[in-house]
């Protein structure tokens, strides 16, 4: 699944470099009349996202697992315009930062008090909930009077205001007199820092309404180079020995959805080029 994401994350870079390449080029072509090209925004912005897996180093059996998880970021932005086609963005969010894991196998318990044991699929989820201070800068190119495309790039202060401490585990009953045989222990937690900074890119599309406002659709993908939480996990009772060390990132891609409320307009009359 981490080889997934990786093709997935190259895949939507060719995608969008290819997407400038031709936006850019329909822009040099065109006369565009009656440009919007100087103004302030407020911003609401909703982000359905896929985040990556928990990070596990194995010693002895793999039998722990972990994939991919959707969730979602809502927050609102200033943007205000400091050249042509240049504009500072900053905001404040609200999101979720999910993680999963799961284990299936069969085995025979060490304890001797049962010969084999079947273990169905098992899989656990987690959450942690953070607050997102995005600063960054946009460039746009105009492609008509009502459709523009932009190119965005900034950091992320990604902040938790309370230490956290996950834990989970799965034992097995025999009879009344072995009720709860320990199989399973996982833990992650993060009780030394609770700010991070990670880095992000964003591609898209604007569409200006009639009032001036738009509506904006954006790729983006965010990268934190330090690790949010780290833990272990171990099975227990088995012939074999399985654990490991586990660790949770901040990195995603998914698309953002924003409505831009436009407070100042200034129009000029532009032609470019064919």
């Amino acid at each position: 699944m981490k080889i997934f994401f990786k093709k997935l994350v190259k895949t939507v870079a060719v995608l969008l470099l290819l997407l400038v390449s031709i936006f850019a080029t329909k822009a040099q072509n065109r006369i565009d009349y009656k440009n919007l090209t100087h103004k302030s925004q407020i911003r609401f912005w909703l982000s359905p996202l896929l985040f990556n897996q928990l990070s596990l180093e194995h010693q002895g059996e793999i039998l722990l697992n972990s994939k991919p998880t959707f969730s979602f970021e809502l927050g609102v932005g200033y943007s205000e315009y400091l050249a042509k086609n240049v504009s500072l963005n900053l905001g404040a969010g609200w999101g979720i930062i999910p993680f999963q894991y799961e284990y299936n196998f069969n085995a025979k318990m060490t304890n001797n008090l049962v010969e084999t044991n079947q273990h169905d699929l098992k899989s656990f989820g987690y959450h942690v909930n953070h607050y997102i201070f995005p600063l960054s800068i946009r460039y746009d190119i105009k492609n008509n009077k009502f459709l523009t495309f932009d190119i965005e790039a900034g950091l992320r202060l990604n902040s938790f205001l309370n230490s956290y401490k996950t834990t989970g585990g799965a034992s097995y009953y025999i009879d009344q007199n072995n009720p709860d045989i320990k199989l399973f222990e996982f833990q992650l937690e993060n009780n030394y820092q609770k700010n991070f900074i990670s880095y992000f890119a964003k591609i898209g599309l604007s569409n200006q309404t009639k009032k001036l406002n738009t509506l904006n659709a954006n790729i983006i993908i965010n990268y934190c180079p330090q690790k949010i939480g780290m833990g272990y996990y171990r099975f227990y009772n088995l012939p074999f020995e399985s654990k490991g060390q586990t660790s949770l990132g901040i990195n995603f891609i998914g698309l953002e959805l924003s409505y831009g409320l436009t407070l100042t307009k200034r129009f000029k009359r532009e032609t470019l080029l064919k």
